[in-house]
């Protein structure tokens, strides 16, 4: 069964608009979702309805320059609390959970760091360190370092290989390694990922540059200071973020419960869904959120 969603915008206090999508219970736990680069509103589990079926009101959010989120000239990885937090008191939730897959990890972790008070749970998955902190860097990754120190020449790179969602999708999936197609490639995935890498590019590539540099740069927060518990989720066989970055996250967590998985990759989020949102909620009900 497909996932029930609808999308919406919301106007936020300078004027941008936050795109997102909502799936689930109206009134069941809320959990908000970062998404990976590149990606946008769509990237939802598409199998079945599983958000509604744990009793989880899910909130997909479009970061600035994805899908129908405005960018946001100048942002840091700590404007994204502030977004949150705005879009947390708009729908009324005093307290939730974040999810951040890939890209979206550091966003998670922003947010646990700066509105600790507003998060029942945290969990990443397939999440980068801090690149300063990696003596070697896969060659995968050399495009987030272009759009950190040249962000004009990663714009152009970008325009050429993948203006279009089409060329963007052709872009990702061809360089996937083989355990990451497998998943990726099935028909009800393949559908899901094609549309997220559609929306994605919808506005162009500048908020998938900006993003891309952002990761890639000094974050702006330490990660000493993310003092609420972190559960973190990684493949021991991911061929896109090295498994060094997730066991670097998890030793300078404070509070981290980490899961090294034999025989998984980047993609893990999507087989291991379920086992994911069961620990969330197990994790929301302790703190009372």
């Amino acid at each position: 069964m497909m996932s029930r969603h609808s999308d919406s915008c919301l106007r936020l206090r300078d004027g941008r608009l936050l795109g997102y999508t909502e799936a689930g219970k109206p009134d069941g736990l809320p959990v908000l979702y970062f998404h990976g680069v590149p990606g946008s509103r769509r990237e939802l589990h598409p199998l079945s309805d599983i958000a509604d079926e744990m009793g989880l009101r899910l909130f997909v959010l479009e970061r600035p320059g994805y899908g129908l989120s405005n960018l946001h000239p100048e942002r840091r990885l700590l404007d994204w609390p502030a977004d949150v937090e705005e879009f947390a008191d708009r729908l009324g939730l005093s307290a939730f959970s974040v999810i951040g897959f890939s890209g979206g990890g550091p966003y998670a972790l922003a947010c646990v760091y700066s509105i600790p008070q507003r998060i029942s749970a945290a969990v990443i998955v397939s999440s980068p360190a801090p690149y300063v902190a990696m003596e070697i860097l896969p060659e995968n990754l050399a495009l987030f370092e272009l759009a950190r120190d040249d962000p004009q020449q990663a714009t152009a790179m970008l325009n050429a290989m993948a203006a279009t969602g089409d060329k963007l999708y052709d872009l990702m999936t061809c360089s996937m390694p083989e355990a990451e197609k497998r998943i990726m490639s099935t028909p009800a995935m393949a559908t899901m990922y094609h549309q997220d890498m559609v929306e994605s590019v919808l506005q162009g590539v500048e908020g998938l540059v900006q993003d891309m540099g952002l990761i890639a740069a000094n974050w702006d927060f330490n990660l000493e200071g993310v003092v609420r518990p972190v559960h973190l989720w990684h493949g021991i066989d991911d061929g896109l973020i090295p498994l060094t970055m997730g066991q670097y996250l998890a030793d300078k967590l404070p509070d981290c419960q980490a899961m090294f998985l034999a025989g998984q990759g980047h993609y893990l989020l999507f087989p291991k869904w379920r086992e994911i949102l069961v620990r969330l909620i197990s994790e929301q009900k302790k703190s009372g959120g």
